[in-house]
């Protein structure tokens, strides 16, 4: 038996990399799969249907595909009832639909419009497919939702837009973790590493010299970006994740690369200043000695 063996699941942007390798490894174990992509805008299913011949080829679980814009929440309705209807329900959403930034990214520079599109893709998108994968979730009293983010969410690359949706979708997938955790829908999210055609070519490849180049990257990490191994590395672990394997691991943000895998801290506010309120507001001179002297920064 596999470890998805009887769960109906959705793959956002399931047509190549990250999302073709957790639809191709959650029917390997068992599942039943819609894989959806936007069709390269909406033109070319062909893709998609690529992937779905090649999961029902291996024999494992069956595959429908679906062509729509995640960021349309009226598509992202259709998609979740095509599971729905096409399986008998939804037990695990797997949300890795995204798209790469583009060239200008800086808050200096980017193009409202480009700021629009990386959300709408990758936070709305997520929004959208968990809003309607939810409550069917809740209402058989159980479920799994898995999340994409990236270490852009840090934002230490990637400029604005993309790490803003991160990190959008970080914050999303913990208030939705503690919302439907009682309900027995688990909530976690992946910051996955992989060679796939959004992280190669000569763009990339541009884009990683310039981070180094700028101090924003060490050149031994900027090594091992370029030589990440392939998604087929990160998708057990959306699968683990997304199997009642993993029941009890909820509301945590993993991070996967290779043969690696890391989960952050739940970040918590760190002491740093206290006086009585009967002294009154904080006054500006108090907050320059005492946050200087807490933060490293005083002279002298």
């Amino acid at each position: 038996m596999g470890a998805l063996a009887g769960k109906n699941v959705i793959v956002t942007g399931a047509s190549r990399g990250i999302g073709e390798a957790v639809a191709v490894q959650a029917a390997a174990e068992g599942a039943n799969v819609v894989v959806n992509s936007s069709g390269s805008g909406g033109r070319d299913p062909g893709p998609l249907l690529a992937v779905a011949e090649r999961i029902e080829a291996l024999g494992g679980g069956r595959a429908v595909a679906s062509v729509g814009p995640v960021e349309d929440i009226d598509y992202a309705a259709e998609l979740v009832a095509t599971c729905r209807d096409t399986f008998g329900s939804v037990d695990v959403l797997f949300a890795v639909a995204g798209v790469p930034a583009p060239r200008r990214t800086s808050i200096l520079d980017i193009d409202p419009a480009d700021w629009r599109r990386l959300l709408a893709v990758h936070l709305d998108g997520t929004f959208n497919c968990c809003r309607h994968a939810a409550p069917l979730m809740v209402a058989q009293g159980s479920g799994a939702i898995v999340t994409t983010s990236s270490d852009s969410w840090l934002g230490g690359y990637a400029g604005t837009a993309y790490p803003a949706a991160k990190g959008g979708i970080v914050s999303l997938t913990w208030a939705m973790a503690h919302d439907l955790g009682p309900r027995g829908v688990r909530c976690n999210a992946v910051a996955p590493g992989a060679r796939t055609p959004m992280a190669s070519g000569p763009g990339f490849e541009a884009r990683i010299a310039k981070l180094v180049a700028d101090g924003t990257l060490a050149p031994r990490e900027a090594e091992a970006v370029l030589a990440m191994p392939g998604p087929e590395f990160v998708a057990p672990l959306y699968v683990f994740l997304g199997s009642d394997d993993a029941a009890g691991i909820e509301g945590r943000l993993f991070r996967a690369r290779g043969g690696t895998v890391e989960v952050f801290a739940l970040p918590r506010p760190e002491p740093l200043l206290q006086r009585p309120v009967e002294e009154g507001p904080w006054t500006h001179a108090a907050l320059v000695e005492g946050l200087g002297r807490a933060l490293g920064d005083a002279p002298g």
